[in-house]
């Protein structure tokens, strides 16, 4: 009788370097969780995503890729809303192994944020974000976290 090697999937749920010997894991983590971002909000896709007044101001659901510190990859789900002034939009996150929330403002075509974390303490990570509003409504994104070095970046695409 042939044995064959024993097949481990590897979780979903779990962030992985974006270099080394981990590549086609953190490839296959990214792909499930755009997967599963994607059927979530299929299923809200029979409402088109609410706009304001102020010529395509940024309210909806957008699919999220992006790369932090240490190389890790990350993929999710970014929901923006507005909120009583006409150029401030609350942010959230939902971000493999995190829930991040922000305010932020739009300033022509550049949307600028401060996030953190919901789940840690109050010293939890923490940073900021500025998103290029491209005229397809995608936003392409440089992140910082503080006390890391450098700038991170992400995209989001807008869910329609």
């Amino acid at each position: 009788m042939e044995r064959y090697p024993r097949v481990i999937m590897p979780s979903p749920l779990r962030s992985h370097r974006a270099d080394g010997p981990d590549r086609r894991r953190g490839r296959w983590s990214l792909i499930v969780a755009v997967a599963a971002a994607a059927v979530v909000l299929g299923a809200c896709a029979a409402v088109p995503p609410a706009r304001t007044d102020t010529g395509g101001a940024l309210v909806e659901s957008y699919l999220l890729n992006g790369v932090g510190p240490g190389g890790v990859e990350y993929s999710g789900v970014l929901e923006i809303t507005s909120t009583a002034s006409p150029s401030r939009y609350e942010l959230q996150w939902i971000v493999t192994g995190a829930v991040l929330e922000g305010e932020g403002t739009v300033q022509g075509d550049r949307l600028e944020a401060e996030w953190h974390t919901v789940e840690e303490p109050q010293d939890g990570p923490r940073g900021t974000v500025v998103y290029t509003i491209m005229p397809d409504g995608e936003l392409r994104g440089d992140r910082t976290v503080a006390g890391s070095d450098g700038v991170f970046t992400e995209t989001a695409i807008p869910v329609r």
